[in-house]
């Protein structure tokens, strides 16, 4: 029995999501160095895991699925997924882009507002994945 893409991929975004909250964590103690390093896992793991199995898998989703099936549910949902996702993944690269393990934090600093709409877009998305995953395992109906 092989793994369909979306069930190899909710592990993933589990851990990236307990990731997230642990670099929230040390956020709260000021930990700012290692709350840095915690998030730029968690924005690295979720860049490949977009590469490797969500892309792809959305692209046939878009080609296969969507063009065979009136406009519903699925479809609205999936396309916003994807906007939302690739919108948070360049504001998170873009973040790491400004940090770049720098022991100083004034560099991030200036991009708290980004980061906190980066969290709150990602959750978002995070949201959204589980309403596709849901819709295509059958968990929910677009009928």
């Amino acid at each position: 029995m092989s793994l369909a893409p979306g069930q190899i991929n909710l592990p993933f975004q589990i851990a990236i999501l307990i990731v997230i909250l642990a670099g929230y964590v040390l956020r709260r103690m000021k930990k700012l160095f290692y709350h840095g390093i915690t998030m730029a896992v968690a924005a690295l793991v979720n860049f490949f895991s977009f590469l490797i199995v969500m892309l792809p898998f959305s692209i046939s989703l878009l080609s296969d699925f969507v063009p065979t099936h009136s406009f519903n549910y699925l479809s609205l949902v999936l396309i916003i997924h994807m906007a939302l996702g690739i919108t948070t993944g360049i504001l998170a690269l873009r973040i790491l882009a400004a940090w770049r393990l720098r022991s100083t934090v004034q560099y991030c600093a200036k991009l708290k507002k980004t980061m906190r709409a980066t969290l709150v877009l990602w959750l978002t998305t995070l949201a959204m994945g589980l309403v596709v995953y849901s819709f295509l395992y059958g968990i929910l109906s677009w009928q």
